[in-house]
């Protein structure tokens, strides 16, 4: 690692936000000028010696995972005082549903390539002994936007995010609940799984192209893994696609993980051969149920991020000392005894049923140990989310007129990236009484609903 970004690179715009820092624009100040993507992970915030061992991971399976063609190459590595920082190969295409979306109409063959390239990156990273663990449609972008131009050109989709990745040997068995609603494989949440929890979600993402919908969805999170779980797969839902498509879905959603396809199999299917998949543009609806699956999710997203930002330093340190005093054994998980004495110590008494319950709800993935993302989770839940003082700060911060309701302008004014129809089927979405526009109740209501499908991480 070398220690000055600024060294070699000029910083630029902010391009995005996560919960441990900020990825910029940087442009080196030798050889090729093109722009790259930096990202900075605050020390302040990965604070924990287990948060600093995955970023340090991720760097060392990017090295490796970086020499596929559609994995962003990983360029420079820096440390300083304050953040690591990673220069990788820029993505200026957006995200997936969003290019779906613009485009307005697709086929079985457009489905197919996209398919295509998230099987043949799984199986490379198979090979090099990688699991990603959180595939999702948010973690593949384009890289370039060639195709706006030209229609007839093929942006390369290219697969990002590998903070929750980790190395393996055939025959490994992990335990870990690691991944994202809607996308995680059923024997995770059992905790015992291998490697073929990347073909489920690619299977997820397969279904949800081809329908617009997930195969396994529900009201909230609880509902939805309980369907992962034991639900029915609807092969109603594509009666309109082909039988090599359904085939496919069939092979990567396979609850026997014995009989569901590994990576390479799938890699060879006829659906996926080049022409095989038919050409013709598939059903306006699939496109429409795109969009409703994609806006709220968006503006939850935009929310929080603001909610985010409100949140001080201070306060993240204060969560800080309120998990490491209650993780008495300092294992990095808080017991149900550790929670109990922890009850005892600040003078507050509970039974044991109280107890319990409590402990439920702060153990987000169900594995019986609350986990430091879980503490946070809880506590923004507890602080931002449900905050009535919160909500209303960031209400205001979308009704920019100060009228008591968000309007489509105010919406498309801090969405800028979404279409007109994108702010029209969010706010259909999300507008109860019907008068077409957003107020306070709707909101909280919209808010209150997402708050576990908001997290990055179980």
């Amino acid at each position: 690692m070398q220690d000055d970004v600024e060294s070699k690179y000029t910083l630029g715009n902010k391009i995005g936000e996560g919960q441990f820092g900020v990825t910029r624009y940087v442009y080196p100040k030798a050889g090729k000028k093109e722009p790259l993507a930096c990202k900075s992970i605050s020390k302040l915030q990965a604070n924990r010696p287990a948060d600093m061992e995955a970023v340090r991971r991720e760097i060392e399976i990017l090295k490796e995972v970086g020499a596929h063609p559609n994995v962003p190459a990983l360029v420079h590595v820096f440390e300083d005082t304050d953040c690591i920082h990673l220069v990788q190969e820029l993505c200026t295409g957006g995200e997936l549903f969003d290019r779906i979306i613009e485009r307005g109409s697709y086929s079985e063959r457009d489905a197919a390539r996209i398919v295509k390239t998230m099987i043949e990156v799984v199986s490379y990273c198979h090979a090099q002994g990688v699991i990603h663990r959180d595939l999702k449609p948010e973690n593949f972008l384009f890289k370039t936007n060639k195709e706006r131009q030209d229609p007839s050109q093929h942006d390369e989709l290219m697969a990002i995010d590998f903070g929750l990745s980790v190395r393996y040997r055939q025959g490994d068995v992990f335990a870990d609940p690691v991944g994202s609603p809607y996308y995680i494989a059923p024997e995770v949440l059992r905790r015992s799984y291998t490697e073929k929890c990347d073909v489920w979600s690619v299977g997820v993402v397969m279904y949800i192209l081809l329908t617009g919908e997930p195969p396994f969805g529900g009201a909230n999170t609880s509902i939805i893994f309980e369907n992962i779980r034991s639900g029915q797969l609807n092969m109603r839902k594509l009666a309109k696609v082909s039988e090599e498509a359904r085939n496919l879905i069939q092979g990567l959603l396979n609850r026997d993980i014995d009989r569901r396809l590994t990576a390479d199999q799938a890699k060879s299917h006829s659906w996926l051969s080049d022409g095989e998949a038919s050409d013709l543009p598939l059903d306006l609806s699939v496109v429409e149920a795109l969009k409703r699956f994609d806006a709220t999710t968006k503006f939850r997203k935009l929310t929080l991020l603001y909610m985010s930002t409100e949140l001080k330093s201070s306060d993240l340190q204060k969560i800080k000392k309120e998990f490491d005093e209650a993780d008495i054994d300092k294992n990095g998980q808080i017991t149900l005894d550790e929670l109990q004495r922890v009850l005892e110590r600040n003078g507050k008494s509970a039974s044991a049923a109280e107890v319990e319950k409590l402990m439920k709800a702060m153990d987000m993935d169900g594995n019986g140990k609350i986990m430091y993302r879980d503490w946070i989770a809880a506590t923004l839940k507890r602080r931002q989310v449900l905050d009535e003082e919160a909500l209303l700060k960031a209400f205001r911060h979308f009704d920019v007129d100060d009228s008591g309701t968000i309007t489509k302008d105010e919406l498309a004014q801090c969405m800028e990236d979404s279409t007109p129809e994108e702010i029209e089927t969010l706010v259909k979405q999300v507008d109860v009484n019907g008068d077409g526009q957003i107020d306070y109740g709707e909101f909280v209501r919209m808010m209150h609903a997402g708050i576990q499908e908001a997290r990055v991480t179980l």
